[in-house]
């Protein structure tokens, strides 16, 4: 387990934890904010463009993440391709890299051959039972709202079936749209793959 190294962290709680359960503790170096690239990287393509930048606080809002984070996990895990960075070569001032195939974290997982029988088992059997629309239903059902947090500084947007999304103010209205287009596109891919093996 990698911390940042501000006061956020109880590090010595977490390290002690650690410690007891056999698991390898470190930090990032004081002033080296870049050590930490890779997971803000995550928490920008996936975190902060669903939830946006406000705080939220409480056990309601808590409850209310750990929904929408439940649907929203599966649904990058499994249904949305990524490009991970091959290789890098620099020629003086220009940088040339090169790409994998795009390829969802599930698919990279089953590809690698450090992955056990057991594991490809258990993933294969839950994405049998995945359906991609039904888990945005969920995200979206997730993200909506009564309008009883307008006083927590959250506002309210229009999806396009008429129904108030709970965001921050920085989310932007075009991100449906997005969802609707990979998806649409994910499904024409899958009925290929069926039609024509």
């Amino acid at each position: 387990m990698d911390t940042d190294n501000d006061s956020v962290f109880m590090n010595e709680t977490v390290r002690d934890y650690c410690e007891k359960a056999g698991m390898e503790f470190t930090r990032c170096r004081p002033y080296r904010k870049n050590d930490q690239a890779w997971v803000e990287q995550k928490n920008g393509a996936v975190v902060r463009r669903a939830i946006g930048y406000r705080r939220f606080e409480g056990l309601e809002a808590a409850a209310a993440l750990a929904r929408l984070y439940a649907a929203m996990r599966l649904f990058v895990n499994f249904f949305q391709p990524s490009f991970k960075l091959a290789s890098k070569t620099r020629d003086g001032a220009l940088v040339r890299k090169r790409y994998h195939l795009p390829a969802t974290p599930c698919q990279r997982l089953l590809s690698d051959p450090r992955t056990n029988e057991e594991v490809r088992h258990r993933v294969n059997e839950l994405r049998a039972m995945l359906d991609p629309v039904r888990l945005l239903q969920q995200i979206r059902a997730a993200s909506c709202g009564d309008g009883s947090r307008q006083s927590r500084g959250i506002h309210r947007v229009s999806c396009s079936n008429g129904c108030r999304l709970s965001a921050p103010a920085s989310t932007p209205d075009g991100q449906l749209r997005t969802l609707q287009r990979r998806l649409k596109e994910w499904r024409r891919e899958a009925a290929h793959r069926m039609v024509f093996g």
